[in-house]
């Protein structure tokens, strides 16, 4: 959760939204004493690749048994994540061909037929 957090922060400065200063203050524990609240960045595009320690002095090490559960951990987010994609880029490929029906009896902003629409904060999604 600490690598989510101080990243959720660093986006956020990135972002614009926080001040690059934000950083140094949270790092004063005299200044934030408690965990400060942010929320956590996601966890699955956080994935560490290279670390700056010098591979003479410290190796990396991974049994035979921990190696197949890894692979099949990351087979299966591999699977979730094309199913996923899969379907996002359909929904993008059916709204870009403009395979739907135009609804005019609300200025065209009806949601699925119940009456919501877009915007209107309600159930909608707007």
């Amino acid at each position: 959760h600490q690598v989510r957090c101080i990243a959720a922060v660093l986006f956020l400065v990135g972002l614009g939204r926080e001040q690059a200063s934000v950083v140094d203050q949270l790092l004063d524990l005299d200044a934030t004493p408690r965990k400060p609240q942010f929320e956590m960045a996601p966890d699955e595009p956080l994935l560490l690749w290279s670390s700056g320690f010098d591979s003479a002095n410290v190796q990396m090490r991974l049994s035979a048994a921990a190696r197949v559960h890894l692979e099949m951990h990351v087979a299966q987010c591999l699977q979730r994540h094309m199913v996923r994609s899969g379907v996002w880029a359909e929904a993008w490929a059916h709204l870009r061909r403009g395979e739907y029906h135009e609804d005019t009896s609300t200025g065209g902003n009806s949601v699925g037929g119940s009456g919501d629409e877009i915007g209107d904060g309600g159930d909608g999604g707007g």
